[in-house]
């Protein structure tokens, strides 16, 4: 495995279906037509009741500077969305 490219933020006890919505919310279209932005990937393991989910950091860094940006630049964006 390369060092540095995976990114974890989570390792802890869970249930199944909490992280698979996660997963699927950030991972979907519907994320991308507002932030227009998504991550490409995302990856969980389950075992015995704990979970490990990662990132690409490549990807993890990049949503997370484009959406950074985009609330800097655009000061209405969050209230657009309550």
């Amino acid at each position: 495995m390369t060092k540095n490219k995976y990114l974890i933020t989570r390792d802890r006890k869970v249930m199944l279906t909490p992280c698979y919505w996660n997963m699927i919310s950030q991972t979907s279209f519907e994320v991308y037509e507002i932030y227009k932005t998504n991550l490409k990937f995302e990856w969980q393991y389950f075992k015995h009741g704990q979970v490990k989910q990662f990132y690409l950091k490549k990807d993890w860094e990049q949503a997370g500077d484009f959406v950074s940006k985009r609330i800097y630049e655009d000061k209405n964006f969050i209230f657009q969305r309550l």
